[in-house]
């Protein structure tokens, strides 16, 4: 999600909760783009927010921060 989309949530007092790939597995992040199909520029575009996003993210007023590692899915959590 973008920040702006954060604004909204907090300006709005919307509880939220936030899943984010671990940032240092960015291998592993753009082997699943390209697995399910993201073109190149959605990957160049992605690496570019990739850890400006994860740091705004952890400045948000979020409920749970979930951090997803290598070879893990939401249900572990």
């Amino acid at each position: 999600m973008k920040p702006e989309h954060f604004d909204y949530f907090d300006k709005n007092n919307i509880q939220y909760s936030i899943a984010y790939p671990n940032i240092d597995t960015w291998d592993s992040v753009k082997q699943k783009c390209m697995d399910r199909g993201n073109n190149k520029k959605f990957i160049k575009k992605l690496k570019e927010v990739f850890v400006p996003y994860y740091e705004d993210a952890l400045q948000r007023n979020y409920d749970n921060f979930y951090i997803i590692n290598e070879n893990e899915t939401l249900e572990r959590f």
